[in-house]
């Protein structure tokens, strides 16, 4: 594992897996809507839902950051699941 891990893209979308150790993580985002949307993000590993890492309604147009503290509960392969209805976003992983 190499941190900080960092994906973009536009709308839902569900990343390349990538491997984490059981711990806590620093979780940034930046999320831009053209007229105000759900942003969520789930972090799975390879069987079950580990965190709900963001989960915001936004009602305007904009762009908009968050931070949180993400719980990965097993060492191993995760994934992170983007529901964002229609627009760019960055999330950044990093070490606590």
């Amino acid at each position: 594992m190499h941190l900080p891990l960092t994906f973009s893209g536009v709308g839902p979308e569900v990343t390349k897996a990538f491997c984490l150790a059981k711990g806590t993580y620093r979780t940034t985002a930046t999320y831009t809507t053209d007229s105000g949307s759900n942003f969520i993000v789930h972090l799975f590993n390879r069987t079950d839902i580990e965190d709900v890492v963001f989960n915001e309604l936004e009602s305007a147009a904009g762009t908009y950051h968050y931070e949180t503290a993400m719980e990965s509960e097993t060492t191993g392969d995760h994934f992170l699941e983007i529901e964002a209805a229609d627009g760019a976003w960055t999330i950044t992983i990093r070490a606590i």
